[in-house]
């Protein structure tokens, strides 16, 4: 009886006193051996002891100056207590609820590689000084709706949810739920659920791959191009246990059935052949995947073109392959896209629908995880028998700290990049990126029957001669153009301000070189621009043989009708000629005014032939640095073509025949027959008509001085008259050849001699000035000069020419200041700057710049609007989609104003 009461009491004393010896071990003992171990700090806010298992909450796993690689609420740890009373800690299992772990190697916040070396160090199983282990087990890992952040040098991954079931001996599982995972070259993946099994022997690591199941998984190269429905399964080649067989299977945009197979293997690491682990290592991983779309219609794909400018989609087909191949931390890829009559229409390509379009595309090249790089090696996109050929290489940023915050719940919309999620935009997600653009020798005439007679209708019937060939080369620094931090060194400054080149920099005088720009300016190396573009485009290698009746030179020589569309179903004619009153010839329009345009719009027009290289660079930087593509590089020659010849609409197509009919007509608007015959040799306009005025002045000088010696000494010299006439010649503005070198004396160069213009240029500006927009229903500067001044177009001040570039290119909106009476103040200050400008590239001389900076505009009012029908007016005309147009119905407008009396008529759009 005593025994047994004995026994009774020394269970219940053991029952009291095992949670307190456990837990005094757990909190003094295991904890502290644990976190040696791997070399973290595990802080616990509290402890629940009970004889088998002990709860911890509030458990922290840190590792000094890096994101904490674990946040558990809540962890319970079972033991077998009679180990206890060994000195002996006996784990059975450990059991982890809901915890956030967030895993980083490699960067600053490198977390992961410090406990791994730690773990190598001292492998499970050692024994502590030699003696016996006191710390056992665990047998068991149980992870309960874990959220998991990881990331390294190949990319990144986020999961909503891991349940784990791990043990050291016999089958082990884990399901994940929503990941979301992106490559450092920005591929992104996700999928629904993911499962993972494997066998253990003895060690929690698996013996071989493990068995990997997918479930509506997605696959996204790009953004436009995403694989969907992927399913399928990576399992252990019973051959070779380091690697696994891929047999995957899946669709496009969540198209119903599948349209691709995918198979290969993966070999994770590079283990030993007897090795009975895995072993996972990027620097050794290994993998050869080949994908294959079989020929489909696009039609599978139907319900998600709804938005897109495909049409017909159950004639087009598409077929394609990617050979995919992983070795030393390079993916190389090779791969080729077919498709057969597509049809398109988009408003911004084209004005009508594009169809049975086919071409056939081919590229090969690697991805580098280490060095971030992708090298395109060769691309090549045949289409009706023209070939282009495209190469490049670009560089991702470094690897950014991923957001820490819980992943978003399964079905939440993910955040798009940019939106202010705190996730990089396009832009910054690349360091540097580089293309190289060739289009080997292909015949002119071959080249344009290649291109849909839809998207130039106005070129399609000209025949050419001669071979076009492209060779263009467009290197983007992001780093430079968004002012990024230096990879390696995130306390380096940014990259310096570019000098801005515009007028502000100017008050009143400054020093100057000889092309009129600031010595700072001009010193600055192009190497230095963040966005460089180079090469040659070919088009100098094709002759015009015939033109189309309504785009021939030769009817733009002499007089011709010019229509224009204005609102609703109005549209205004005028003629373009003498037979106008409104028309004005060249020789009667203010220099003030063309150096002033020159000045905003075209500062090179007397130089180039049609084209300005360098805006076509400034133009893109300038759209990169948005964000968006907006700004286009027209120069003025281009502006004539696109409002004499071309429709005003905002498309592709446009574009691209704008840019053919302006090299066209630099070419042949000349009636000069032996002008004409050197530019159809490839000469330059400008520097022919330089020639022979050199010529002429030489053979003028010869004839002058032969009359000299002939005529009596008593008469007048007439060498040296002309001599006096040079002079007094050369001391009006406008006068210095461009290029020269003032004196040292002059504070701005002046600007070049209008008889130095080539007669191409002379027409092209006289078409020009007579046929742009200047406000609503104002065609032409004879029109507009009378219109806001009261006065004919040579005798505007140099105020008032600004006036005119400051409204261009928006004239209709900008004439809310003459609603008003006057340009508000913001206006003047900007007209302040167009005069700043033009003085500064030398195109106005100090005089007449001092006299407009001391004046302000003044309107004639005689054929003002009461100013609420002028905002009407101007609302009526910029107004995009008019409820009326939008419902295809006429609209019911007011008069054409006064000013645009004789000229509007009425075209039925509206059968």
């Amino acid at each position: 009886m005593r025994v047994g009461g004995l026994t009774v009491a020394g269970l219940c004393a053991l029952c009291v006193l095992l949670p307190l010896v456990g837990g005094y071990v757990l909190e003094r003992v295991f904890v502290p051996k644990i976190a040696a171990r791997l070399g973290v700090e595990i802080k616990i806010s509290s402890l629940s002891l009970r004889p088998s298992r002990v709860v911890l909450r509030g458990l922290l796993l840190r590792v000094p100056g890096r994101p904490d690689p674990m946040i558990c609420p809540r962890a319970e740890v079972k033991l077998r207590p009679l180990s206890l009373l060994h000195g002996v800690v006996e784990v059975t299992e450990v059991i982890l609820d809901k915890p956030l772990l967030q895993l980083y190697r490699g960067g600053d916040e490198d977390n992961l590689t410090p406990i791994l070396e730690r773990l190598k160090r001292s492998p499970a199983g050692a024994s502590e000084s030699g003696g016996k282990r006191r710390i056992a087990g665990p047998d068991r890992l149980t992870v309960q709706s874990a959220q998991v952040v990881v990331q390294d040098e190949l990319g990144s991954a986020q999961i909503a949810g891991m349940d784990a079931s791990v043990v050291r001996f016999g089958e082990s599982h884990v399901t994940l739920h929503q990941v979301l995972g992106e490559l450092a070259a920005g591929t992104t993946g996700k999928a629904e659920q993911v499962t993972l099994r494997w066998s253990n022997a003895g060690h929690f690591a698996p013996t071989g791959m493990p068995e990997i199941g997918i479930t509506g998984g997605q696959f996204a190269p790009t953004r436009q191009l995403a694989m969907t429905g992927i399913h399928g399964s990576v399992r252990r080649d019973e051959s070779d246990i380091r690697r696994a067989i891929i047999a995957l299977a899946g669709s496009y945009g969540g198209a119903s059935r599948d349209l691709w197979q995918a198979t290969g293997w993966i070999q994770p690491g590079d283990g030993a052949a007897g090795e009975k682990r895995m072993v996972f290592s990027p620097a050794t991983a290994k993998a050869e995947l080949v994908i294959r779309a079989e020929r489909f219609k696009l039609s599978s794909l139907e319900h998600l073109l709804d938005d897109t400018p495909i049409q017909d989609a159950n004639k087009t087909e598409v077929d394609a392959s990617l050979e995919l191949k992983l070795a030393e931390r390079r993916l190389l890829f090779a791969g080729s896209f077919h498709m057969a009559n597509l049809s398109i229409f988009s408003q911004r390509l084209v004005s009508e629908p594009l169809h049975g379009l086919s071409f056939d595309i081919s590229a090969h090249g690697q991805v580098d995880f280490k060095s971030r790089r992708i090298r395109l090696e060769k691309a090549s996109v045949l289409w009706n028998g023209v070939r282009a050929e495209l190469d490049g290489d670009a560089e991702a940023q470094p690897a950014r700290q991923t957001s820490t915050a819980p992943v978003e719940a399964a079905g939440a919309k993910a955040a798009t990049p940019g939106s202010g999620s705190g996730r990089p935009g396009w832009r910054e997600r690349w360091r540097t990126v580089a293309l190289h653009l060739v289009v080997p020798p292909i015949g002119c005439q071959a080249l344009l029957e290649a291109i849909p007679r839809p998207i130039v209708p106005h070129i399609a019937d000209f025949k050419l001669g001669g071979n076009f060939s492209t060779d263009v080369t467009v290197r983007v620094d992001f780093a430079k153009l968004l002012h990024l931090p230096a990879p390696h060194d995130p306390n380096a400054p940014e990259e310096e301000e570019t000098l801005d080149t515009g007028p502000a920099l100017v008050k009143g005088r400054g020093k100057q070189n000889g092309k009129g720009l600031p010595a700072a300016i001009a010193q600055k190396d192009p190497k230095d621009d963040p966005v460089q573009l180079f090469g040659t485009v070919g088009i100098d290698g094709c002759q015009v043989l015939e033109a189309t009746k309504e785009m021939r030179a030769p009817r733009l020589l002499g007089s011709f009708t010019h229509a224009i569309p204005v609102e609703g179903d109005r549209e205004m004619r005028y003629t373009i000629g003498p037979e106008s009153p409104d028309f004005v010839p060249f020789d009667e329009i203010s220099p003030l005014l063309i150096h002033s345009i020159m000045s905003t719009e075209d500062f090179n027009f007397v130089r180039h032939r049609g084209f300005i290289t360098s805006e076509f660079r400034s133009a893109l930087q300038a759209n990169l640095e948005r964000g968006y593509f907006r700004l286009g590089a027209s120069s003025i020659s281009m502006q004539m073509v696109k409002n004499v010849l071309l429709s005003r609409e905002k498309t592709l197509s446009r574009k691209l025949q704008e840019l053919f009919l302006t090299w066209y007509l630099e070419g042949n608007l000349t009636s000069d027959v032996v002008l004409l015959k050197h530019l159809q040799k490839g000469g330059s306009a400008q520097v022919h008509w330089l020639t022979m005025l050199q010529k002429e002045r030489e053979a003028m000088a010869l004839q002058e001085a032969s009359l000299a010696e002939a005529l009596p000494a008593a008469a007048p010299p007439l060498a040296q008259a002309g001599q006096d006439s040079a002079a007094a010649h050369a001391a009006r503005p406008g006068t210095v050849p461009d290029g020269q070198v003032p004196p040292a004396e002059a504070v701005v160069p002046a600007p070049p001699a209008f008889e130095q213009l080539n007669p191409v240029k002379k027409r092209i500006l006289e078409i020009y000035f007579n046929a742009i927009e200047f406000g609503p229903y104002l065609y032409g500067i004879g029109r507009a000069s009378r219109h806001y001044f009261g006065k004919s177009p040579k005798d505007l001040t140099a105020r008032e020419a600004a006036w005119f570039s400051s409204i261009l290119p928006n004239p209709k909106r900008r004439y809310v200041h003459f609603c008003k009476g006057a340009p508000d103040e913001g206006w003047e200050k900007y007209i302040d700057r167009i005069l700043r400008r033009t003085y500064l590239r030398g195109r106005l001389a100090e005089a007449p710049f001092n006299q407009a900076m001391a004046e302000r505009l003044v309107f004639n009012r005689e054929e003002a609007l009461p100013e609420r029908d002028c905002l009407a007016l101007i609302l009526r005309m910029t107004e995009q989609t008019p409820a009326a147009v939008a419902a295809q119905q006429p609209l019911k407008l007011p008069p054409p104003p006064p000013w645009a009396s004789g000229l509007v008529h009425t075209v039925s759009k509206h059968p």
